[in-house]
């Protein structure tokens, strides 16, 4: 957006600046209005003296009124060449012929002139406006027939194009360094506003935003406050129901526990045990979800190796058989470290439920994403089951239960508050993978 805005202000700037450039030559066509009448003027002056003076004296008055950008001399042939003026030309020309005497014959010619002091043109490049019309030499004939000859200089003004120029440079840079500055301010809430956003749909917390700004941001800020403070009540509300019923829930598992105990059919009884401890699991696990749910955590900086290999060490620890693979360096990814440790663990212990071994790989498929892939080599789900299986309390078969109670429901939640895709896949050489892709 700063970008767009600081090409739209410079190029309405240089537009402008161009506009008034051409207006100007448009207007003048390179022959400076003042320089214009300065010259007239002292060409004036000069005739007038001519006509009156002394021929012996003649040429030390012409002397006294020369300069370096002026040079008189009165010959008895015209020292310009009789050629079609150009319109500038004619229009001095027909200005000094306006103020000396109609039957006069001036001769005009624009240009560069050698002998001259130049001054800007002196090192502006022949292509700039009105270096091309940097001197003015006449020959204007007197009453007695001698030709008054001058050289002007310089008469067009290319630092006036020069200073627009300058102008254009100066003002855009003054400009944009201003704008810079402006934005930073103006759009500081915005990115505030979106980094905000981006951390409550990772399952942050954060704090309300602050009301300043445009009157625009300050009611977006004020209806983002508004709907996250109701997300939060709504969602602290469904999460102490379901911890409630739980919780409730374990005084009957216990009393049911008492009574199977007291059934004398051993069959009967095993099997309403093992009914009860699945239960139990369910309720267990429902409580550990809510309890989760209520600690608020904000995103850091993570190495995912060093995650990885705690979680692997834990389970390790267990006797069971659960390899690792990762490259040497760190890989650093911002997120909540909790939460992807509890998704990653909880689909590592969802595979030692029914695979004798477990490997862990982690590599970076891109610059922008990180792959985590947990195979194992269990019996696999059927391919018509796979999506179903991330369902709170779905069976991955008939008569085995792959994906017991939340545990892929709630790493699947864990990965999707992140940004990233977790998905199931049976294996060509046998078992399951387990592929979590996370935006760096």
């Amino acid at each position: 957006m700063r970008t767009q805005l600081l090409l739209v202000l410079g190029s309405a700037l240089t537009l402008a600046n161009v506009l008034v450039l051409a207006l100007w030559w448009y207007a003048y066509g390179g022959l400076h209005p003042v320089a214009r009448d300065q010259a007239l003027d002292r060409l004036v002056a000069v005739y007038r003296m001519a006509e009156i003076a002394n021929p012996e004296r003649i040429a030390v008055l012409l002397g006294a009124a020369q300069s370096s950008e002026a040079v008189f001399r009165v010959t008895s042939a015209p020292e310009v060449d009789a050629k079609p003026m150009n319109a500038n030309e004619a229009t001095f020309a027909q200005a000094l012929r306006t103020r000396l005497r109609p039957e006069a014959l001036p001769r005009v010619h624009l240009g560069p002139l050698d002998g001259l002091e130049q001054g800007l043109h002196s090192w502006i490049p022949a292509w700039w406006p009105g270096q091309s019309e940097s001197g003015l030499a006449v020959a204007v004939d007197l009453p007695d027939g001698r030709w008054l000859n001058a050289r002007l200089g310089p008469v067009a003004q290319p630092g006036d194009a020069l200073l627009i120029a300058a102008s254009l440079l100066t003002s855009a840079l003054l400009t944009g360094a201003l704008m810079v500055i402006a934005l930073q301010r103006l759009l500081r809430p915005w990115r505030s506003l979106a980094d905000t956003m981006q951390r409550f749909g990772r399952g942050e917390r954060p704090s309300a935003l602050p009301l300043d700004g445009p009157t625009e941001l300050r009611d977006l800020s004020a209806s983002f406050n508004e709907l996250q403070t109701r997300l939060i009540r709504y969602v602290d509300e469904r999460t102490r129901l379901l911890a409630s019923i739980s919780h409730d829930l374990r005084a009957p598992l216990t009393a049911l526990r008492l009574r199977v105990s007291m059934v004398d059919d051993a069959t009967v009884r095993a099997g309403m045990t093992r009914s009860l401890a699945e239960l139990q699991e369910m309720v267990d696990e429902t409580l550990r979800f809510a309890r989760d749910e209520h600690q608020v955590e904000s995103s850091d900086d993570v190495d995912l190796v060093t995650l990885c290999s705690a979680v692997v060490r834990e389970r390790q620890q267990t006797g069971r058989v659960l390899e690792m693979h990762a490259p040497p360096s760190p890989i650093i990814w911002r997120g909540r470290s909790l939460a992807l440790r509890r998704a990653i663990g909880n689909l590592i212990d969802n595979a030692l439920r029914h695979a004798q071994t477990v490997r862990l790989s982690l590599h970076e498929s891109d610059p922008e994403n990180v792959l985590i892939d947990i195979d194992d080599d269990g019996p696999g789900i059927p391919e018509d089951r796979l999506a179903r299986v991330f369902e709170p309390y779905v069976r991955g078969d008939d008569g085995v239960s792959h994906s017991f109670g939340l545990g892929l429901a709630i790493a699947l939640s864990c990965v999707q508050l992140h940004g990233g895709t977790l998905g199931l896949s049976n294996r060509r050489e046998g078992g399951l993978r387990a592929r979590i892709s996370l935006p760096r």
